[in-house]
């Protein structure tokens, strides 16, 4: 995991120095942090939960869906997207083209993932990854929620849903702006699918919790 984050922090660098623009290293940074306000840890314990200390322990949609409910978890998920579409939305707002835009998006992921006020700990990125492909392109977004949602009522498994959803990110996006603009994408692949890394081990062994909602 922290040769795959060093690259894609080398890849995020590298993208940044082609434009040149110290504005653009300012804005990687603030997004890392704005991506890094660990919204699905804090919303809950507004109500009284601490996911961070109940069930899995992760500060992300599953587990908040079964620590504290519905309701609950749809907001927190609404926020976890936000971090991945704002960031991405401003990129291209700001001028910047298709893939620094995504790897904007990327590091929004990071800062979800790796967040500085959890000590860098976090989600999986999910959430936020879908965040930054319904800025990047609403068609792509709409085939990976039925992906996603198809899987999650056939399968119960969030995570399966999630690293298949993954997988067809890149692919969908070079079908429909061409390979070169899968790279960074696939970078999104092999983050998420690591940070899965528990959950395929629990699948393997048949010990992966299905989707439950708290009543």
């Amino acid at each position: 995991m922290k040769e795959l984050f060093t690259t894609l922090l080398t890849l995020s660098i590298d993208s940044v120095s082609q434009t040149g623009s110290f504005s653009f290293v300012l804005f990687f940074i603030l997004t890392y942090f704005f991506s890094a306000i660990p919204f699905s840890a804090l919303i809950p314990r507004l109500f009284g939960y601490n996911v961070l200390t109940s069930g899995s322990k992760n500060p992300g949609f599953t587990n908040v869906l079964r620590t504290a409910g519905f309701k609950i978890a749809v907001i927190c998920l609404i926020f976890d997207m936000l971090k991945g579409v704002l960031p991405t939305y401003i990129a291209l707002s700001l001028g910047m083209n298709f893939d620094l835009a995504c790897t904007a998006g990327l590091i929004a992921v990071i800062g979800h993932c790796y967040s500085v006020f959890l000590k860098f700990k976090g989600g999986k990125g999910a959430a936020t990854t879908a965040g930054v492909i319904l800025s990047l392109s609403p068609t792509v977004f709409l085939i990976i929620a039925v992906v996603q949602l198809t899987l999650i009522v056939t399968t119960k498994y969030m995570s399966v849903a999630s690293m298949t959803s993954s997988i067809v990110f890149p692919i969908a996006i070079g079908v429909l702006f061409g390979a070169k603009h899968a790279i960074v994408p696939a970078f999104f692949t092999v983050f998420i699918i690591l940070k899965h890394r528990s959950n395929i081990t629990k699948l393997l062994m048949g010990t992966e919790n299905k989707i439950t909602i708290k009543k």
